[in-house]
């Protein structure tokens, strides 16, 4: 007799599309856009959740220390330069 369960994989995809269309509804209602450094935090509570953050986490960290690197660099340029011109 067969069992008829969801499997493992279909569960995972399932919470993984139902957590993205959480968000974006969230996201819709509040009128809101939330920066990549506030993305990474999401996501990786999202994939806390799923138990996949440890992968998610070591595949991700050279994207988020490059952006994080780039941010810390573009605050400190005014201090270096004295002032910046912006259009």
């Amino acid at each position: 007799m067969k069992k008829n369960s969801i499997t493992y994989p279909k569960l995972m995809l399932s919470l993984s599309v139902l957590y993205i269309v959480a968000v974006c509804i969230f996201m819709l209602i509040h009128r809101m856009w939330f920066s990549p450094d506030q993305f990474f935090i999401f996501a990786f509570f999202g994939t806390f959740f799923l138990g996949r953050a440890r992968i998610f986490f070591l595949d991700w960290l050279p994207f988020i220390l490059s952006y994080f690197g780039y941010e810390f660099l573009r605050s400190v340029v005014p201090f270096i330069i004295g002032h910046t011109f912006l259009h």
